[in-house]
């Protein structure tokens, strides 16, 4: 006999002394086994996505804050080197936030100056919800609390030719200042709402101009600083 004739010999040999339950369960998993996977899958899936999907919206928001803030430092720079009045306009577009900068100090921007809000967040109508405490139809002029722009207003900042707010305006910044918050939206609310622990702000707190960002409080009066 040679040796690999020996060989298959041996390992039948030994295969042969191998429980039968060792072998069935070597050969796979069970229905049970099976199903008992599944369910725990299922299990942390329902966990996990509520929390990622926070984490999510909360990200969404947080770009959708710098954008803002991005929009009235490039404003404020401009009116600094150019030594001429700019403003920021803010107003929905079908259920869109979009934002305008632009030269002068006029209520109304250019129709070709609206962009959306962070050209890179791309995005999708009632992500985002955006409100503010700028009056109607004045510039740089503080209401009582946060309100929501709606889908006919145009709310707007004005920087002089020195990145300060002008004061030949009416210029009122109450006692919390200039505010523009964002915030994931709620679904199908009328008028457009937020979910509280998402708004996130940007405020004008001097006639100099000082732009700070934080968390917008439960009234909606007040942008927190984040410490």
């Amino acid at each position: 006999m040679d040796n690999f004739a020996l060989i298959r010999t041996f390992w039948r040999s030994r295969r042969s002394k191998v429980p039968p339950k060792l072998l069935q369960n070597q050969a796979g998993y069970t229905l049970l086994e099976l199903l008992v996977t599944l369910g725990l899958l299922t299990a942390i899936v329902a966990i996990a996505a509520p929390s990622w999907l926070g984490f999510v919206q909360q990200r969404r928001v947080n770009a959708a804050k710098d954008a803002v803030l991005r929009a009235l430092q490039d404003a404020q720079s401009k009116a600094k080197t150019q030594k001429l009045s700019y403003s920021v306009s803010f107003r929905t577009q079908n259920r869109v936030p979009e934002v305008a900068v632009y030269p002068g100090s006029a209520t109304t921007p250019p129709n070709n100056s609206w962009k959306q809000l962070g050209d890179q967040l791309s995005l999708q109508p009632g992500q985002i919800w955006i409100g503010t405490n700028v009056a109607p139809t004045q510039s740089n002029t503080a209401t009582g609390s946060v309100a929501p722009i709606d889908q006919d207003g145009v709310k707007v900042v004005t920087f002089d030719n020195s990145g300060a707010l002008p004061t030949t305006i009416n210029t009122n910044l109450g006692t919390q200042g200039l505010i523009i918050a964002v915030g994931a939206a709620l679904r199908n609310s009328t008028p457009p709402q937020a979910i509280a622990s998402t708004r996130r702000c940007v405020t004008i707190r001097t006639l100099l101009g000082s732009i700070q960002t934080g968390k917008l409080d439960s009234t909606g009066a007040a942008c927190n600083l984040i410490q």
